[in-house]
C-alpha cells in the first residue's frame, strides 16, 4: 500500500512537472529580448559590453561600470547581437566598447528585437536603439533632440552663428522652440516611466533643465526611494558648487606610474592650468581630445598646463586609452570609491567637465570646450 501512494506521488509529481515546464519555457521566450547591433563594418574583432546603470552615487560614472558586466559580444564586420531575459521592471543599460567609446550609448531592456545603431554626422557621432516602444520614445524624444541641443551649443560657442544677427532670428527662434519641446519630451518621458529606474535615470541626468513646475510635478510623483535618491545626489553636489572668481580646491592625484602629484604644485609652476574630467568610455571627452592636444602642442612652453581626471573604474581602461589618444599631458585617476574623489570636490555631475585657473590660484572659467575654450587660454598667455 505504501509503495502505491509512493508511486501515485511520484506520477503526480511527474504529470505536474509537464505542466510546469512548458508554462515557464512560454514565460521565458513571453519575455525574451535580443539586441542586434550594426556599426561601421570597420569595427571587427573587438568586444562590447551590456552594462546595468546603477541609480546610486555621482552620476558621472553611471556608464563606466564595466565591474557590473552582464553580457559580452564580440563585434564581427560591425555586428553583434545580445540575447537573454527581460526582469519584470524596465531597466536601462550601457552598451560599451572600451576601444571605440563614440559607439557607447543606452538600451532599455525590455521584451522584443532591438536594433543597435550608430549615426555619424558634421557635429559628432551617436548610438541609440529602436524596436521597442521604450526605445523608440527614449531615441526619439531624449536622444536625437539632446544631440541637436549639443549641436546647437556647440555652433554658439565656437562662433558659427550668432545669435544678435537679424538674419539668423529664424533658425535661432526654431532652436529655441526646439529647446522647450524637449524640456516638455523629457517631463512626459519621465511620468510614462515613472515607477521604473529608466524614468528615473533620465530624470536624474536632466532635471536641471527643466522648468520648475515640470521638475516639481515629477518629484511628487516618485517613490520615496526614487525621491531620497534624487535628494542625495544634488544635495551633495549642491555643497560644492564651483563658480569663477572662487580659489581653487586642492587635491593630489596618482599618476599611471604611481607617483603623486598636488594641484597647488601645478599652478604653481605655470601661468594657466587646465583641469578636464574625463573617462576611456565617455565619447563626448574623446571627440575633445585632438583639441586638447593642440591647445597642449601650441601654448604648454607659454605657461599652459593640463591635468586630465579620469573618472574610469579600471586603470587599464584608463592607461590604455591615455596611450591610444597621445595624452602627453598630466593624468592621474580619481575613483568614486576613494575617500578624496576630485569630482565630488569640484561637483562634477556629469562629464566633460572643465576647470580652468590663472597662476594666482584663481578658478576664471568652467565648463568650457571647443573654440572658447581655444580663444579663453590664447587670451590669457599671449
Amino acid at each position: 500500500m505504501l509503495m502505491s501512494i509512493k508511486k501515485k506521488n511520484i506520477t503526480l509529481f511527474a504529470l505536474l512537472l509537464c505542466f510546469i515546464n512548458p508554462v515557464l519555457t512560454f514565460a521565458d521566450e513571453q519575455n525574451k529580448y535580443t539586441i542586434f547591433g550594426s556599426l561601421p563594418d570597420s569595427i571587427d574583432n573587438v568586444y562590447v559590453y551590456l552594462t546595468p546603470i546603477e541609480l546610486s552615487g555621482n552620476l558621472a560614472f553611471k556608464d563606466s561600470t564595466l565591474v557590473l558586466i552582464e553580457d559580452s559580444a564580440i563585434v564581427h564586420s560591425g555586428r553583434f547581437s545580445f540575447t537573454g531575459i527581460a526582469g519584470n521592471e524596465k531597466q536601462i543599460y550601457t552598451i560599451q566598447s572600451a576601444q571605440y567609446p563614440l559607439i557607447n550609448g543606452w538600451v532599455v531592456i525590455e521584451p522584443g528585437n532591438i536594433s543597435y545603431r550608430y549615426q555619424d554626422d558634421d557635429y559628432k557621432g551617436y548610438a541609440y536603439a529602436k524596436g521597442t516602444f521604450s526605445n523608440d520614445y527614449l531615441t526619439d524624444s531624449i536622444i536625437i533632440p539632446s544631440m541637436q541641443m549639443a549641436k546647437f551649443g556647440a555652433m554658439l560657442m565656437n562662433g558659427s552663428i550668432d545669435i544678435k544677427n537679424p538674419e539668423m532670428s529664424e533658425f535661432v527662434s526654431k532652436m529655441r522652440e526646439q529647446a522647450l519641446n524637449f524640456m516638455q519630451n523629457i517631463h512626459s518621458f519621465v511620468l510614462i516611466n515613472i515607477d521604473n529606474s529608466v524614468g528615473e535615470y533620465i530624470f536624474l541626468l536632466y532635471s536641471q533643465v527643466l522648468q520648475e513646475n515640470d521638475k516639481n510635478d515629477i518629484l511628487s510623483k516618485f517613490s520615496e526611494s526614487a525621491f531620497n535618491r534624487y535628494n542625495e545626489i544634488y544635495q551633495r553636489h549642491s555643497i560644492a558648487q564651483i563658480f569663477t572668481g572662487q580659489p581653487y580646491i586642492p587635491f593630489q592625484g596618482k599618476t599611471a606610474d604611481n607617483t603623486y602629484i598636488t594641484l597647488a604644485d601645478v599652478i604653481k609652476e605655470n601661468k594657466v592650468v587646465l583641469v578636464d574630467f574625463w573617462a576611456s568610455w565617455c565619447a563626448p571627452c574623446i571627440k575633445e581630445m585632438p583639441v586638447l592636444t593642440q591647445l597642449y602642442n601650441d601654448y604648454q612652453n607659454k605657461g599652459l598646463e593640463i591635468i586630465g581626471v579620469s573618472l574610469d573604474d579600471s586603470e587599464s581602461l584608463w592607461k590604455a586609452s591615455v596611450k591610444q589618444h597621445n595624452m602627453s599631458w598630466i593624468q592621474i585617476i580619481s575613483k568614486k570609491d576613494e575617500s578624496d574623489n576630485i569630482a565630488e570636490l569640484y561637483g562634477v555631475v556629469s562629464i566633460p567637465h572643465t576647470v580652468l585657473i590663472n597662476g594666482n590660484g584663481e578658478i576664471i572659467a568652467t565648463q568650457i570646450r571647443g573654440q572658447e575654450l581655444i580663444e579663453k587660454i590664447k587670451n590669457e598667455l599671449e
